[in-house]
């Protein structure tokens, strides 16, 4: 079975890096000279979150702050992950290990298990946290997709501190304009500090597959960070040519591998 490569990007919540592309400026990149990520510029922590995502690796900051050229991160890449001389497909080779890692913790037949099979079918409803767990250790999946709280528990942390807020501010004994700015204030903070009760006391009924993971092609893109993975030179350079190009907004042909990320590509 040949299955189509596919072409994806997610983030934290699997949104997709579409940002326009920057004036140039002079900030180092990613990093300032603190060495702290929190000063990178929009484009060079996006950069570094997409590498670390799309490859399952991890990017410290100052490896980060010596990556200054597209060629510099793909040999850093290539140092850091298994790798192969032989190309294979890797969205087919990433279904192969979802599949028998779903045949064997959940004991379904290999022929029911497809990259279109609806992923609720397949797993119990709520779905079992250890088997979950158990499903990413036999993917040996660097990052995998979280379990989530369901609908109706998280429209009520959202109900619940808004009540609060709300309640605050019209029941002031004296007039509700009269505290105008202290009721309010009051009512921000107090509702600020339910919803932090509140996630925290509910992180153990996170039993539900997020609503992005549909089918089981939808955690190929988790797989494919697996150990088991290999990639080739060829490969990890297609993939950093695609992740520079969405993010910072340059046309394919303005993307060379020499090519300075300031310099050239004025990412902030």
């Amino acid at each position: 079975m040949r299955i189509e490569l596919v072409h994806f990007r997610r983030g934290k919540h699997n949104q997709a890096y579409d940002l326009p592309k920057k004036s140039g400026r002079s900030k180092p990149w990613p990093l300032e000279r603190t060495g702290k990520r929190n000063d990178m510029g929009l484009d060079g922590v996006e950069l570094v979150i997409a590498f670390e995502e799309q490859f399952g690796v991890s990017m410290s900051d100052a490896e980060a702050e010596k990556l200054e050229t597209p060629r510099m991160v793909c040999d850093f890449i290539y140092s850091k992950i298994v790798t192969t001389d032989e190309k294979i497909c890797q969205t087919q080779r990433a279904f192969y290990l979802i599949r028998r890692a779903i045949s064997n913790t959940f004991r379904h037949n290999r022929k029911s298990i497809t990259p279109d099979a609806p992923i609720n079918q397949l797993f119990s409803n709520p779905p079992d946290k250890e088997k979950w767990l158990s499903l990413k250790k036999a993917v040996q999946a660097r990052t995998w997709p979280e379990l989530s709280r369901p609908i109706w528990l998280k429209v009520l942390i959202v109900i619940i501190p808004a009540s609060v807020f709300f309640t605050l501010w019209l029941r002031n004994p004296i007039n509700p304009i009269a505290g105008f700015f202290a009721i309010p204030i009051i009512g921000f903070f107090s509702a600020v500090i339910t919803i932090y009760i509140g996630t925290s006391l509910t992180r153990p009924m996170k039993t539900t597959i997020p609503a992005n993971i549909k089918q089981v092609k939808d955690l190929i893109p988790f797989a494919i960070t697996s150990d088991e993975m290999k990639w080739t030179k060829e490969q990890i350079s297609e993939h950093v040519k695609r992740i520079v190009i969405e993010i910072v907004g340059i046309s394919e042909s303005e993307y060379f591998e020499d090519a300075h990320f300031i310099k050239d590509f004025g990412i902030d």
